[in-house]
């Protein structure tokens, strides 16, 4: 997944990172446990270590130009209730930590 929206090895994502945001949402609520686990980390990764590639820091939108990173913080806080849904219903330990991380992230 992280290869599909940047570079996992440089840490960097590209405008395409926002539009499969809904699908991770999807994910978090139908998918099963490890889907849901390996997609909790995907979402950890690109909010607090990951950064829009070079040239990719401001991206155009219909309302003017945007930082990425800021698109990205805003589309994730939309799944914010199912990060929550997968803390306090997770079928794991490590699915219940990881939600809190990424909550964690969200709040900062």
């Amino acid at each position: 997944m992280l290869y599909a929206v940047g570079n996992h090895h440089a840490g960097t994502y590209y405008p395409a990172v926002v539009t499969v945001v809904p699908f991770l949402g999807a994910i978090l609520r139908s998918g099963g446990p490890i889907a849901r686990l390996r997609t909790l980390d995907v979402l950890i990764d690109l909010l607090g270590s990951f950064w829009p590639a070079a040239g990719f820091e401001v991206v155009a939108t219909p309302t003017g130009n945007r930082a990425l990173r800021d698109l990205l913080r805003q589309e994730v806080l939309g799944l914010e209730g199912d990060v929550l849904r997968c803390q306090v219903e997770a079928a794991s330990a490590a699915e219940s930590a990881l939600a809190q991380q990424l909550l964690a992230e969200l709040r900062q």
